[in-house]
């Protein structure tokens, strides 16, 4: 059932309000000075309505043993729907709900009527962007939204992947070219050197024996009859054994070496160099397709988000926020963020058409006309707390209950300008 209001409130020692009865106008505006319980009756509705977590941990007045708060519901006089009580005493918070159309209806049911979060739309207005998008998912479709969070976890994720890969990518940094030089075969070096080492060795042992036996010939020439035999022997043996040949330079092959050394390192390093431009080139190309992906789900993102129809022409959902044509919701005038935080709340409470002002003091005569005819041509109902003598048919609250009869003359009597005294002196001069 939809287009339901309030029709009656009554409240009794809940926070800063004593006793109030109101019978429900399409617009109720609850005036007043400060700490009189104005706030407390506009607060009550969201207690009564929107579960023991909005009634707070201190819902009775100060020094009050039990309280309650009555609201009938429905659209008319004579069309009353169900009778709303909350009952508080020090330890109990009870909800009773009296229907007069014989349907059974309890905390879940009140939890469709209202929009716990929207009913204000100053405080839309005020929200922050993110807070401001959460409070009119309801008048998203639940498809929708589900798309949206896979698109946000996927976009989360893929500029995670790319911020990774920039990372990666960075770390490698400026890579320094490096000249091509092909290796040298140093295995025929060095069997070449083998083959000289091999030759100088057996060269050094023959020079080595001839050596000895030229210096065993010296000693022997004292021997030489005793010793002719052996003399023989060895002349014999000398006379056999070959020459030795000259020692082969080995300087230059050693530098051959050496050099093909320094030639195969800078091989390496053009190696190591061709596999760096390889690996950020790869790199790179990483880091395109991600940034790719991403442009490709922020598209899908803001094509999804263009295709919401919300209840204003022109108004989509756009870069964290709202935006109405081309203007970003922060820059928009204060009185066409107020008439769409108007319509915007009224939209997210269609079923008990109930609009809350609770800073309505800060609204100045135009804005406040401006929001009062928006909600008379939507058929809605407001609740509006301002600070004074209202706009002219405000109930005015004083220690929580509402004034009436001479209390309320001299309550107004008192807000009316005070003529300056007359200075004696001037009374004097005057009468000269």
């Amino acid at each position: 059932m939809e287009d339901l209001k309030l029709l009656e409130l009554e409240i009794h020692n809940v926070r800063g309000v004593r006793h109030v009865h109101i019978f429900g106008k399409q617009i109720n505006e609850i005036a007043g000075a400060n700490h009189q319980g104005k706030s407390s009756v506009l607060e009550s509705i969201d207690m009564l309505f929107c579960g023991k977590k909005a009634t707070g941990d201190k819902p009775l007045r100060d020094g009050e043993e039990d309280g309650y708060i009555r609201g009938k519901v429905g659209s008319g006089e004579e069309d009353v729907v169900f009778v709303a009580t909350r009952t508080f005493t020090a330890k109990k918070n009870e909800l009773k709900i009296t229907s007069m159309d014989g349907v059974k209806r309890g905390q879940d049911q009140l939890d469709r009527l209202i929009n716990k979060k929207t009913i204000d739309p100053l405080l839309l207005m005020r929200a922050k962007p993110e807070e401001r998008l959460e409070q009119i998912r309801s008048l998203i479709p639940e498809e929708t939204i589900a798309e949206l969070n896979k698109l946000e976890g996927e976009i989360q994720v893929a500029e995670d992947e790319r911020k990774d890969a920039k990372k990666s990518l960075a770390k490698i940094g400026a890579i320094s070219k490096v000249e091509k030089i092909e290796e040298v075969d140093v295995s025929e070096l060095m069997g070449e050197m083998q083959e000289n080492e091999k030759h100088n060795s057996a060269q050094r042992a023959i020079g080595q024996s001839f050596k000895d036996a030229a210096n065993i010939q010296g000693n022997l020439d004292q021997k030489i009859t005793e010793l002719q035999k052996q003399y023989d022997e060895i002349t014999a043996k000398l006379e056999a054994m070959p020459s030795p040949h000259p020692f082969i330079n080995l300087d230059a092959i050693a530098t051959k070496i050496k050099q093909a050394g320094e030639t195969n390192k800078a091989a390496q390093q053009y190696k190591q160099y061709l596999a760096q431009v390889e690996e950020k080139a790869k790199r790179a190309q990483a880091v395109n397709e991600l940034e790719e992906k991403v442009r490709a789900l922020h598209d899908n993102r803001k094509e999804l988000k263009d295709g919401i129809e919300l209840p204003v022409d022109g108004l989509v959902i756009d870069a964290g926020d709202l935006r109405l044509g081309n203007i970003p919701f922060g820059e928009l005038s204060t009185s066409e963020k107020m008439d769409l935080c108007t319509i915007l709340s009224m939209n997210l409470n269609p079923a008990l058409r109930i609009i809350r002002i609770q800073d309505g003091s800060l609204l100045d005569q135009d804005s406040y006309r401006r929001m009062v005819n928006l909600i008379l041509e939507r058929g809605y109902q407001a609740w509006i707390e301002t600070v004074g003598g209202g706009h002219g048919d405000a109930l005015i609250l004083k220690a929580g209950e509402v004034l009436e009869g001479k209390a309320l003359e001299e309550f107004f009597k008192g807000l009316q300008p005070q003529a300056p005294e007359t200075p004696k002196a001037l009374e004097e001069t005057e009468a000269f």
